[in-house]
């Protein structure tokens, strides 16, 4: 076992995941901007990407709650559907 490959003791591997949702109803960039404070504010979020001309905000984190950023989304007042959720290796 290498150096790189060795975990501290005490020290869990998280699960590093990636969401992407389908967002609708965005009319601006300002909008898009609003969805991706919104996710990047929460602290199983490490980062976020909305993109207002596809539809779609990307969101990494460990131990991401589909139904929780859903929810995030629509605190803001727009609309979504979950695309795919992809475990990051």
């Amino acid at each position: 076992m290498t150096a790189a490959s060795t975990i501290e003791p005490g020290i869990q591997k998280q699960r590093h995941e990636e969401l992407k949702l389908q967002v609708s109803g965005m009319t601006c960039a300002g909008c898009a901007s609003s969805i991706q404070n919104a996710l990047e504010s929460r602290s199983d979020v490490t980062s976020a990407s909305v993109s207002f001309a596809a539809g779609i905000a990307i969101i990494q984190g460990d131990g991401l709650s589909a139904e929780s950023l859903v929810k995030t989304v629509q605190s803001r007042g727009f609309r979504q559907a979950v695309r795919e959720v992809l475990p990051s290796f």
